[in-house]
């Protein structure tokens, strides 16, 4: 009788999972002419992503579709990495404006914003902890520190700091020139992609020193976002049209590609985040021209795995 109740509840796990795999949508149109760049997943069922014609930021449901500008745009202004941090305030990178923002990520309320760099650099994604957010350049080889204050409030822009990436890592210029993007943090360290080489690196929040991580069975050449659950990275691959799996060792110093996700769906896919049962992928089309008529939208998919 108890093996018989073990398994009844194995299979009704199993068929719960199923039913909320499920509930999700399996595509999400996003507004025409918006040239997401970057999804990030907030409280409850909310997705954020942004634009690159006009900086707005919508807002979204990841089971009903449904959504809303939450930022509105205005011309010149970029939205290029978001991520909603603990205290739900969501952080807008700016790219070649060398700047961050801070909204609400409720009310779309401004709270703050940081200029980074004057010129020359590009801004592509961020990580906050409870003591900082840290901000990739993928144009200079530099990680710039936003320090977080008693209970996350946010400082002056004099306290803003520029640290060095030293290391392993190495900016180049070939065969195309985005090195360092997708941020995330976990156990202590900073994890990096380098696009253009395919490479992925351990990095000391305070000192900017870094360390390859030896991977195995592959790498992550073209990796744009990239996102990270326990001990599994997943990065979208934007020109490869692809996702691909990592698992990192313990110490996070290794990893193992076990899986490359290839799906009819992607369309230069430059952003991934996850749930227990999905990945939502965004599709940026960065091949097909921008119009006000240009269809944008974000595929689910079920990892690998979670099957």
């Amino acid at each position: 009788m108890r093996k018989l109740t073990v398994i009844g509840l194995v299979v009704a796990g199993i068929a719960s999972s199923a039913a909320l795999a499920s509930a999700f949508a399996d595509r999400i149109p996003l507004p025409n002419g918006i040239a997401s760049e970057d999804i990030a997943l907030g409280r409850g069922n909310t997705f954020y992503v942004g634009s690159l014609a006009d900086g707005r930021v919508y807002a979204g449901d990841l089971r009903t579709g449904e959504g809303r500008v939450l930022v509105p745009g205005s011309p010149g202004r970029t939205a290029v990495g978001l991520v909603v941090d603990r205290r739900n305030r969501l952080w807008i990178t700016g790219g070649s404006a060398g700047d961050v923002r801070v909204v609400d990520a409720d009310t779309g309320r401004a709270l703050g914003s940081f200029d980074l760099v004057p010129s020359g650099g590009f801004i592509s994604d961020v990580a906050v902890t409870e003591e900082a957010a840290y901000l990739t350049d993928s144009f200079l080889q530099q990680l710039y520190v936003v320090p977080l204050g008693r209970g996350g409030a946010l400082p002056d822009q004099g306290q803003v700091r520029t640290v060095r990436l030293t290391g392993d890592i190495q900016y180049t210029t070939t065969p195309f020139p985005f090195n360092a993007n997708g941020i995330v943090f976990a156990g202590g360290t900073l994890l990096v992609g380098q696009t253009n080489t395919g490479k992925l690196f351990r990095v000391e929040p305070n000192t900017g020193e870094t360390d390859e991580v030896e991977l195995s069975g592959g790498n992550i050449l073209f990796a744009d976002g990239i996102a990270l659950r326990g001990r599994t990275l997943y990065a979208a691959q934007n020109f490869s049209n692809s996702v691909v799996i990592v698992q990192l060792n313990g110490p996070l110093t290794a990893g193992e590609v076990v899986e490359t996700i290839r799906d009819p769906r992607f369309d230069i896919p430059t952003s991934v985040d996850v749930t227990a049962s999905r990945l939502f992928v965004l599709n940026s089309r960065l091949t097909t021209p921008a119009t006000p008529d240009t269809s944008y939208d974000i595929v689910s998919v079920q990892p690998p795995a979670a099957e």
